[in-house]
């Protein structure tokens, strides 16, 4: 009777860990940054992933993928705490340049295939066929996919670039961060956003809120 229990608990526990890992969600994009992008690395993008749930979240494996092509999973381990978010860097970066540009508080993975022939970097001038960002767990399925535009719903991106896309606050999830209503661009001071400090790699004035996310 205590192994039969014991089952159940085991599959009830299961049940709510794979659901949970459908609800990571890409909360934040920075595609066109004003520091200088190097086209073979794309060094100052970055993408911000969310764990809107209760529950930690097990993405070791998880990979980013476009028409493109895909990055590198993330290594063994790699978990999203209840409520919390991480950041993904071209593998070419460091995590100590990303934080010296960036700042503390957060968890940042650098993952290869940002470059060529992997995703090839985000396009600064998306369209309905390009950028297809997707997120995908490490059997390929699909986790949740941000077909972000400059037209349509979606916000009109400052001339210049150098801002991120923000997932508003009450849209957090695979099905709201869809409507390109539910984003808005970084502005200073509003939504966890802030400039970056300026260093060697990330040498313009870039706005956003990496490992930040506002609930309000």
């Amino acid at each position: 009777m205590r192994c039969y229990s014991h089952t159940i608990a085991l599959l009830a526990l299961l049940a709510i860990t794979t659901s949970a890992s459908a609800q990571i969600i890409v909360s934040e994009i920075m595609y066109n940054p004003a520091s200088k992008e190097d086209f073979r690395t794309n060094l100052v993008e970055w993408v911000e992933l969310y764990n809107p749930t209760d529950q930690p979240i097990d993405v070791s494996g998880w990979f980013l993928q476009d028409e493109d092509g895909k990055t590198a999973g993330l290594p063994r381990n790699t978990t999203i705490k209840a409520g919390q978010a991480i950041v993904l860097i071209p593998g070419a970066l460091s995590v100590e340049k990303f934080r010296a540009a960036w700042g503390e508080g957060f968890d940042v993975y650098p993952v290869t295939g940002w470059d060529k022939p992997g995703l090839t970097g985000l396009a600064n001038s998306p369209s309905e066929k390009n950028e297809l960002l997707t997120l995908r767990k490490a059997d390929g399925s699909l986790a949740d996919e941000a077909h972000y535009k400059i037209d349509g719903d979606w916000p009109k991106p400052p001339r210049g670039g150098g801002v991120s896309l923000i997932l508003k606050p009450g849209s957090f999830s695979a099905t709201a961060n869809d409507d390109g209503k539910n984003w808005v661009y970084a502005d200073a001071g509003k939504l966890g956003a802030k400039n970056n400090t300026k260093t060697e790699e990330f040498n313009g004035k870039d706005t956003g809120s990496p490992g930040i996310v506002a609930k309000e």
